[in-house]
């Protein structure tokens, strides 16, 4: 039976023997309600931005995420930063022009404009000859804006038929998704076209073009999903990509940042007067402004859910607030004005984008709140304090904004094309794991290459077998796994039952890597047998040919051998190179594991979600801590950081900057600066030069604006909360012992840190350990970053690597060391070269044996 409460007593009333009953049995009732069932609560976020309805204030436990990886059949060619990949014979640009537009483009650079030619009513661009497997299913995404073509542009992928019939876009002012999916049937060759169609003159524009396999169930439930769908599981990526870096943030209760973080704009309306007295209070003052000029303090970008209700408070007694709210669709922005004093509640639609709050003004007066031309700015002197913006319909009290967040800073999760076999980072013990089923390696010149076998104008190269010794075995008796070239290109699967043609890729049975390479990449000639150095300078990056003339010139064996560098075909050497050089990116391997493996990944922060309505947001691609220094800006004097301007731009072109750390701690003094101008990317950061300490460690969170380049979507992540009372307080002790075993451990390492522990590392291109009592070989760092290395070897190759220093043990440039060495019984002088990719080389001296005693450096 329900309790029913009497909430009426009065001080003369008889308490009954059934009164006392009530009241102790609405207690257990209470108590058991608190402190057992129901069972923990779970949650499910999806990518990008949404609501979280908490019951109650509670630890988000249990956190899981699956891998996932996109493979771009294009490669990188659909980025549309060059013309190159539609310019090849057969011509691939038909019946019109293609030009690069840097004004008109959704990712890096540039997008395509595609022109209709005189006497034509349609043009495409191309890109044909993709292999597919047969009877599989494929789906091509373009984003297309109409210029003014009379029927617009669309994406059609084909083989040895067409797909469903693809409607043409027309919308002029955002570019909008095209899609296009197809059966492959018996075709064993894919064709990706985007037409414009209209009228000699007519133009239109194309970014972001992506073609992936996916499986039958998606392919059915293509045309029951929205284009917002369709764009968060299909994002545009460059070749091959894995979920990177992905993380959580929990906004907090109150939406609105500090004061501080506002833009403000009196430094160019002559004597206003914006003053920010406490991190959530402002006074402004235009009593001496003269001409009804606009001051404001203005939140830049607001992130909003779409359909969603949202509260905004006012606490100024004589200030208005005003917004503007923009939308992803590039519709026309509309406005709302908020009066003092008050609040004002209002909902989302399906469109929109962010709000940027005009936090503090001198409007006085308006019209028509959606038209600023009929908005009067006065003379006043107005302060707010406190304001508050909240998910949901109800106002409620001041509190500052506190995130949370859950970063996996440097956590790649892989998966196959369905999503049946994938990575896993999962959550026990109050630690963090990360089950492995792929791995990805580069694939480089520092293995040992020679050649396979000769086809005609191509190659086939392989190193010594055993190179890959975990890989899962497919029916075909082949590794499973994917390439990807140095140019972004993704090789093509062997087929026993073909002839070989250039561009594939496999792992053969006895463990070796192998590829064909056609003679025009590579620059050897059709009767030309290149050496083992010669095939690792390929995959070192350059390509061979006649000196003297054009790096397209093959050698044959006659004239002067050459090498060019690969990106840019200049002349790089007329040796053959035996290093790498910057800019270069080599050949990749991603395959599947035989047997999966567990590692402890590291995390930081954790997420607690407020009782009620929490806004969270779920994406990838979060750079942590990288570390970074600003540079001064002289007519301000202050410094910073991620600015073109001034030299001090981060790794990545930044979407969002989190934090800037200041010796490992969160530098308040630091003004972040969304949308700012000269930034690398969208944001930036400054801090006075009063308030810089060039002796101190600066580093930074940030999001990185070119995702494409670096992860892929992550779908999901599931997790749970507790339900009631005692779950969130065993939680709550579970973590915080969790936590003081961690930092004793931490604690208890610490020394063992600054001594360092040594680590034995493989030996390749022959090189052995030398034994008979002597030292193996092992290199260590200590807590200084105090790199030495030791041990006698023997039998290897003259020059070549020895073994590969992993990052965090690597010189920041190369290092040379003079040591001990032997050739046929006498010792001599010889040279160990430790380049900044932590290659070890013996470059000078005897191979009989090799002493790496004494040789010690700072690391990176």
């Amino acid at each position: 039976m329900a309790y029913e409460a009497k909430t009426n007593w009065q001080l003369d009333d008889t308490v009954t023997e059934q009164d006392m009953n009530r009241i102790e049995r609405g207690l257990k009732d209470a108590y058991e309600n608190s402190m057992t069932s129901p069972p923990p609560e779970q949650v499910n976020l999806g990518y990008g931005l949404q609501v979280v309805d908490a019951k109650r204030t509670a630890p988000l436990e249990n956190v899981t995420i699956k891998g996932r990886t996109l493979v771009n059949l294009l490669g990188r060619d659909g980025n549309c930063e060059s013309l190159s990949p539609f310019t090849p014979s057969p011509p691939n640009i038909y019946q019109g022009t293609a030009a690069l537009d840097s004004a008109n483009k959704v990712y890096g650079n540039n997008g395509i404009k595609i022109s209709i030619g005189n006497g034509h009513t349609l043009a495409t661009i191309a890109k044909s000859n993709i292999p597919c497997a047969k009877d599989k299913f494929y789906i091509a995404i373009a984003e297309v804006k109409n210029g003014n073509a009379t029927n617009g542009i669309r994406v059609v992928l084909s083989g040895q038929a067409y797909g469903p019939t693809v409607p043409y876009q027309t919308t002029t002012t955002a570019f909008v998704l095209s899609v296009s999916k197809f059966a492959s049937g018996s075709s064993s060759s894919l064709q990706v076209d985007v037409a414009v169609s209209g009228t000699a003159g007519q133009y239109a524009y194309v970014d972001g073009i992506r073609l992936y396999e996916i499986t039958q169930d998606e392919y059915n439930a293509i045309d029951s999903m929205t284009p917002e769908q369709i764009a968060a599981k299909w994002p545009y990526v460059d070749d091959m990509k894995n979920i990177y870096s992905p993380y959580i943030i929990k906004y907090g209760e109150n939406l609105l940042p500090l004061y501080s973080e506002c833009s403000l704009n009196p430094l160019s309306i002559a004597n206003s007067i914006i003053t920010v007295t406490t991190p959530y209070s402002i006074t402004l003052d235009t009593t001496k402004v003269a001409n009804g000029q606009e001051v404001v303090a203005q939140y830049q970008d607001i992130r909003l859910v779409p359909e969603t209700t949202y509260t905004l408070v006012n606490p100024s007694t004589n200030g208005y607030m005003r917004c503007r709210f923009d939308y992803m669709d590039s519709s026309p922005s509309t406005r709302m004005v908020f009066a003092p004093n008050t609040s004002r509640t209002f909902s989302t639609p399906a469109n929109i984008k962010s709000m940027a709050l005009v936090a503090a003004t001198n409007l006085i007066g308006y019209a028509d709140e959606n038209n600023s031309d009929t908005y009067t700015y006065g003379e006043v002197i107005c302060s707010y304090s406190n304001p508050v913006f909240v998910v949901g319909s109800s106002a409620k009290p001041f509190k500052p904004r506190n995130e949370d967040y859950l970063f996996f800073p440097n956590v790649q999760l892989a998966s196959n094309v369905d999503g049946t076999i994938y990575d896993t980072s999962f959550q026990r013990d109050g630690k963090y794991w990360k089950q492995a089923r792929y791995k990805l390696r580069d694939v480089s010149g520092n293995l040992a290459w020679d050649l396979l076998s000769v086809g005609t104008g191509t190659k086939s190269l392989s190193t010594n077998g055993g190179v890959i010794s975990d890989v899962f075995y497919g029916a075909d008796n082949l590794g499973i796994g994917t390439f990807v070239k140095y140019d972004g290109t993704i090789l093509r699967k062997y087929d026993h039952n073909a002839a070989l043609a250039p561009g594939a890729g496999w792992i053969a049975s006895d463990g070796s890597i192998r590829i064909s390479v056609a003679n025009a990449d590579s620059g050897w000639g059709d009767s030309y047998t290149p050496s083992k150095d010669e095939i690792k300078a390929y995959f070192l990056g350059y390509k061979m040919y006649v000196a003297g003339g054009s790096a397209d010139i093959n050698y044959n064996g006659s004239g002067t051998k050459a090498w060019a560098y690969q990106t840019s075909k200049a002349h790089a050497s007329l040796t053959c190179p035996t290093t790498s050089y910057a800019g270069y990116t080599p050949y990749k391997l991603q395959y599947q594991l035989a047997t999966p493996t567990v590692e402890e990944i590291a995390v930081e922060g954790g997420i607690t979600f407020h009782e009620g309505l929490n806004q969270v947001e779920v994406g990838n691609g979060m750079i942590v801590r990288e570390k970074t220094s600003p540079n001064l800006y002289g007519p301000n004097n202050s410094y910073y950081f991620n600015d073109t301007a001034v030299g001090s731009q981060f790794k990545y072109r930044a979407n969002v900057i989190l934090n800037i750390y200041k010796n490992g701690l969160v530098d308040k003094s630091v003004l972040l600066m969304p949308g700012a101008h000269n930034a690398n990317g969208y944001s930036k950061a400054q801090v006075s030069a009063a308030n810089y300490d060039q002796r101190a460690a600066y580093s930074a969170t940030y999001i990185v604006l070119d995702q494409y380049a670096l992860s892929c979507n992550v779908h999901s992540i599931q997790g749970e909360y507790a339900d009631n009372l005692m779950n969130v307080v065993d939680s709550l002790v579970s973590s915080q012992t969790d936590v003081s075993t961690r930092v004793s451990i931490l604690e208890g390492t610490h020394a063992q840190n600054m001594n360092g522990q040594w680590i034995s590392p493989t030996l390749v291109n022959g090189w052995l350990e030398y034994a008979d009592g002597y030292d193996t070989v092992r290199y260590i760092k200590d807590g200084f970053g105090v790199v030495r290395l030791k041990g006698l070897l023997k039998n290897g190759t003259l020059g070549a690597v020895i073994f590969t220093l992993p990052p965090g043990y690597r010189p920041k440039a190369t290092k040379i060391f003079m040591t001990i060495s032997d050739t046929n019984g006498s010792a001599l002088l010889g040279r160990v070269d430790i380049t900044a990719n932590g290659d070890v080389r013996h470059t000078l001296g005897g191979a009989g044996y090799l002493s790496l005693e004494g040789i010690t450096f700072l690391a990176e």
